[in-house]
């Protein structure tokens, strides 16, 4: 995870092989989907 301070971006999930990122909000408008895609992000970068 790699924080950031601009605006309702929360920060990254950053795979450390491929170098691919992920943008996590701080504020969703359903945290429940917000968690299924960042799941779905790591799952789909297990290298």
């Amino acid at each position: 995870m790699v924080p950031d301070k601009n605006g309702h971006r929360w920060g990254w999930v950053v795979c450390c092989t491929c170098g691919a990122r992920h943008i996590v909000s701080g504020t969703p408008k359903n945290p429940g989907n917000e968690a299924k895609r960042v799941d779905r992000f790591v799952k789909d970068h297990q290298h």
